[in-house]
């Protein structure tokens, strides 16, 4: 069946967040690799990448979407955005990776959000999971569980698990 066709009852469950004025693009537009965690652990350890990326090979933008306890993590760099996570709805969904053209997507740690998952899928982002747990929950819903989930992992190109247990 259609992937729509399960995913419509979770989007129907879903509270529509309030909309999110994005910032303004940078001026120089270098290509964005987006990282979606609430991790300071995998921040720091983007931000080393990118610093060293810089020095060999082209500037990176660094879009993340987490928590605002990120923030101390990022004050001091360029080149690096924080946003909240969009909402998951195809209409949300479309207009942040429209407005932000992300050339790779890791997620790291956070609970599956099949909507922005197939989102980004669709629109041919690469999609790499950091850190899978078999802990992962999908936005802490029982709703079609377990179908969203094998289909929110369909999408990924790469998962890197935790343990042997969790398919490591």
């Amino acid at each position: 069946m259609s992937s729509s066709f399960w995913q419509f009852p979770y989007r129907m469950t879903r509270r529509r967040p309030k909309p999110v004025d994005l910032p303004a693009l940078p001026e120089t537009r270098d290509p964005v690799v987006w990282i979606a965690t609430e991790n300071p652990a995998t921040v720091r350890a983007f931000l080393n990448i990118s610093k060293r990326a810089g020095v060999v090979g082209p500037d990176i933008h660094l879009l993340l979407t987490g928590p605002e306890h990120l923030r101390p993590e990022i004050d001091s760099e360029t080149g690096v955005t924080l946003v909240p996570m969009p909402g998951e709805r195809p209409g949300d969904v479309a207009g942040f990776l429209d407005h932000w053209k992300p050339v790779i997507c890791f997620w790291d740690g956070l609970p599956l959000r099949p909507g922005i998952v197939a989102g980004a899928h669709q629109a041919q982002v690469p999609l790499v999971m950091l850190n899978f747990s078999m802990d992962v929950q999908i936005n802490g819903q029982d709703f079609f569980q377990a179908r969203l989930r094998k289909q929110a992992l369909r999408s990924f190109r790469l998962v890197f698990a935790l343990s042997h247990a969790d398919g490591g």
